[in-house]
């Protein structure tokens, strides 16, 4: 028998070829497998089952500095994860109103978690969130942010659709202790008021 090209085929070649194709096939298995695993691996982090429809991943920021300043700082993020913040921190709370950025900041350095959502989410929704947070966190609302509800510890951060979301909850669970916070055995417990927030930054309110 002889290839298309005239030239006789060999059962040695036969043989080769088939290999061959046998050698890429189990790669491009192997890889589609490999990357389906890992994307599942990374979807489970995020306390998501692979295949959902919505699937938020915790956002990480490291090496973020830990200075006391004083007036309005401005932060990269929308609510802030860290950085450098006023010596006087925000007492724990559920608040109807926003809350300055600069003293909220502090009680994450305390290992605080901080649940913030869009103006307009149902009293239901903001109970949820309240019942998260419990009597060591803070709730309150923060115009402008990406997504219905996001949760903040230092260093981490979630963007979820409605305070129901089994993310939320793994958020919750997996960071709530505050442990990435440089300063985790403090609280929020024993600061000050929003009111008095906005006066130590030089702000009437947001």
């Amino acid at each position: 028998m002889t290839d298309p090209f005239g030239a006789p085929a060999t059962q040695g070649s036969s043989r080769t070829g088939c290999l061959i194709a046998a050698v890429l096939g189990a790669i491009l298995i192997g890889t589609v497998v490999g990357g389906t695993v890992l994307a599942g691996v990374l979807l489970l982090r995020a306390g998501v089952p692979a295949g959902s429809a919505a699937q938020p991943l915790v956002v990480e920021y490291e090496d973020l500095p830990v200075d006391h300043q004083r007036g309005t700082i401005d932060y990269p993020q929308g609510p802030p994860v860290g950085g450098p913040h006023n010596a006087t921190w925000l007492t724990c709370g559920v608040y109807d109103a926003p809350v300055p950025n600069e003293l909220m900041v502090h009680s994450l350095e305390h290992g605080t978690l901080w649940l913030t959502y869009r103006p307009g989410l149902s009293q239901a929704q903001i109970d949820t969130l309240a019942d998260l947070a419990g009597p060591a966190g803070v709730v309150s609302p923060y115009p402008g942010q990406d997504g219905d509800v996001v949760a903040t510890v230092w260093g981490r951060q979630l963007h979820v659709s409605h305070a129901d979301h089994p993310a939320l909850t793994d958020f919750v669970a997996r960071y709530g202790d505050g442990h990435t916070a440089p300063e985790p055995w403090a609280n929020c417990f024993g600061g000050v008021s929003p009111a008095e927030g906005w006066l130590l930054v030089g702000r009437a309110s947001a």
